[in-house]
């Protein structure tokens, strides 16, 4: 039990990691682009309500380094930072002297957002379900999962901690099948009236598979059945089965 204690604490390291470095890599980087219009203007916010403080004029460039809808938080050659509106930046041209796109976003881009944090609920062999967990995007197909998942019914009440991998084959497909292996450690405690089940600690072992349905760039809605072994001390292992759904949203 110790050894899966530490596999999960070494696998949480390293999200956290990913999610440093990557916010880090983030603020770092951006895309230059020259202006060829008379002039762009910079507002002090995302948005019309906010003042005019400063002029770009043609020829010069911006830093472009993080996107608000139809907003672009951007950064001049002498350290001026302010938003401008989209609109104002589609004749701009990118480093290599080619436009850029600057079409409206669409569910596909969920692809540039590798944070992930959604909750759940469902059957949990009988019993009520939450869960709440963050994922990171390791690669195209595979990503990573902290999740914690309290059950609730009238004979015990469980916790889960658990670590999964989720490989989407398709992940280009909007409604995308997936497939996810993990493991953990859960935490049965009875009801006080109840002395039929023993209040007790097993390490899990988990197998499941599910469907994304993305409804935009940022929000997705999951379906997902679970098949768990929790290891006992016992002559057997138990077997649960778990249905739930939910949503998460990228960042």
């Amino acid at each position: 039990m110790k050894i899966i204690y530490k596999k999960i604490l070494l696998l949480g390291l390293i999200i956290a990691s990913l999610f440093f470095a990557s916010a880090t890599h983030a603020r770092k980087s951006g895309v230059e682009v020259t202006v060829t219009d008379p002039f762009v203007e910079m507002r002090t916010g995302p948005g019309r309500g906010y003042p005019v403080f400063h002029v770009v004029e043609k020829t010069d460039t911006l830093i472009l380094y993080k996107r608000y809808t139809d907003w672009y938080k951007v950064k001049t050659n002498d350290g001026k930072e302010g938003y401008v509106k989209r609109d104002q930046l589609i004749n701009t041209l990118g480093p290599d002297g080619n436009e850029i796109d600057f079409s409206r976003p669409g569910w596909q881009e969920h692809v540039n957002q590798p944070r992930e944090f959604g909750v759940m609920a469902g059957d949990f062999s009988g019993a009520s379900s939450l869960t709440a967990y963050i994922g990171y995007q390791l690669t195209h197909n595979i990503a990573a999962e902290l999740k914690y998942t309290q059950t609730f019914s009238a004979v015990a009440t469980n916790e889960l901690y658990g670590v999964n991998l989720r490989h989407q084959t398709f992940p280009q497909w909007r409604f995308s099948p997936y497939f996810l292996l993990g493991a953990g450690e859960i935490t049965i405690s009875p009801s006080s009236s109840l002395e039929t089940v023993e209040d007790r600690q097993d390490s899990y072992m988990v197998v499941g598979g599910g469907l994304i349905f993305y409804a935009s760039r940022q929000f997705l809605w999951k379906v997902e059945y679970n098949d768990y072994t929790i290891l006992t001390t016992r002559d057997s292992n138990e077997e649960v089965d778990e249905w739930k759904a939910g949503f998460s949203i990228f960042f």
